[in-house]
C-alpha cells in the first residue's frame, strides 16, 4: 500500500518580504540557495545564513525570518511531524528535535551543497507532481539530506559524549507518539525498565528537556494549531491535546506565551509558509 507522504509543503521563495514570528506544527527544513538571511529562533537566538546554510526548526519553535542580500533565495520543507516520526529514524531526526547544550539551528552544508539542493529539488519535484509511490521517494530524500546535516555536526563535535540509553530513546518516542494521552513521567520510566531519576538526566541530556517539559511542549504545539486554525473551544483543545483540566492549560498556556489561549487565537492568524 503507497505511503502518505511525509512532506505538507514544499518549496522555492525569494526574498521580497520578511516574515514576523510564527510556527509550524511540524518539523522545517530551509536551505538558503543566494543571498543570505537573518533567522530568529524563539525570539531568543539569532543566526546568519548564507548560501549553503541548511536551518532546521522544530514544531515546538517560533521562528522569523528577514533577507540580508538580494537576490535571495531559498528552498524549503514543512514536515509533518507524526508521519515523519513513524517513518524516519529516530536518531536522524535528533537534528529537528533535540535541542542539547551546544546545539545550532544553521548547519553549514556549503561543502555538499549541489548534493543537498539536488535532493530538496527531488523533494519538491516529487511532492508537486502527486506521482505513484511519490511518498517512498519523498522519506528518501529526507533521511538524505538529515543525513548530510548530522555528518557536518559531528564532524563539529556536537553531541558527542558518552552513549545514551536506548530506553531513553524509546521514552522520547513514546511521548512522541502518544503526548496526547494521559502520561505519568514516573510510569513511563518503569513501563521501559530505567530509573526515573536517571531517565530524566539522561533524556535532559539528549534533548535539552526534561521528560514533562517535552511533553508539555508537544502538546503546547498542538494546542497552538487548533487555536489558529479551528473555533474549537478552549475546553475541547484542552482535551484533544491531552491536558487534562482546562484551568490548569490556560495557566500553562500563558506561562508559556504570555497571553491566554483565547487572546493568542485572536492576536494570531494562520502562520505563512516560510
Amino acid at each position: 500500500m503507497e505511503q502518505k507522504s511525509i512532506v505538507e509543503t514544499a518549496e522555492y521563495r525569494d526574498g521580497r518580504c520578511d516574515l514576523v514570528p510564527h510556527f509550524h506544527n511540524g518539523y522545517e527544513m530551509i536551505l538558503v540557495l543566494d543571498g543570505a538571511m537573518e533567522i530568529t529562533v524563539n525570539r531568543k537566538v539569532r543566526y546568519t545564513c548564507g548560501r549553503g546554510s541548511l536551518a532546521l526548526i522544530s514544531h515546538h519553535e517560533e521562528h522569523d525570518i528577514r533577507p540580508l542580500s538580494q537576490p535571495y533565495m531559498r528552498c524549503y520543507a514543512i514536515l509533518n511531524t507524526r508521519e515523519t516520526d513513524r517513518r524516519i529514524d529516530a536518531g536522524l531526526l535528533s537534528v529537528l528535535k533535540n535541542r542539547p547544550a551546544g546545539f545550532a539551528h544553521c548547519v553549514d552544508v556549503s561543502g555538499r551543497l549541489e548534493t543537498v539542493e539536488r535532493l530538496f529539488r527531488q523533494l519538491i519535484a516529487e511532492w508537486e507532481g502527486n506521482l505513484p509511490l511519490g511518498g517512498e521517494l519523498i522519506a528518501c530524500y529526507v533521511t538524505e539530506i538529515l543525513i548530510a546535516a548530522l555528518r557536518v555536526q559531528r564532524q563539529e563535535n556536537l553531541g558527542q559524549g558518552r552513549a545514551i540509553p536506548q530506553q531513553v530513546h524509546e521514552v522520547q518516542r513514546y511521548l512522541d507518539l502518544h503526548f496526547t494521552q494521559a502520561i505519568q513521567i514516573e510510569a513511563l520510566a518503569a513501563r521501559f525498565y530505567i530509573n526515573g531519576c536517571y531517565l530524566s538526566h539522561c533524556f535532559r541530556v539528549l534533548t535539552g528537556y526534561s521528560p514533562k517539559q517535552y511533553l508539555t511542549l508537544l502538546r503546547m504545539s498542538l494546542a497552538k494549531e487548533l487555536l489558529v486554525t479551528t473555533a474549537l473551544p478552549v475546553a475541547e483543545v484542552t482535551a484533544r491535546c491531552g491536558f487534562g483540566d482546562t484551568n490548569n492549560f490556560i495557566r500553562a498556556f500563558k506561562r508559556a506565551y504570555s497571553a491566554t489561549p483565547g487572546e493568542y487565537r485572536r492576536a494570531r492568524a494562520s502562520p505563512g509558509a516560510c
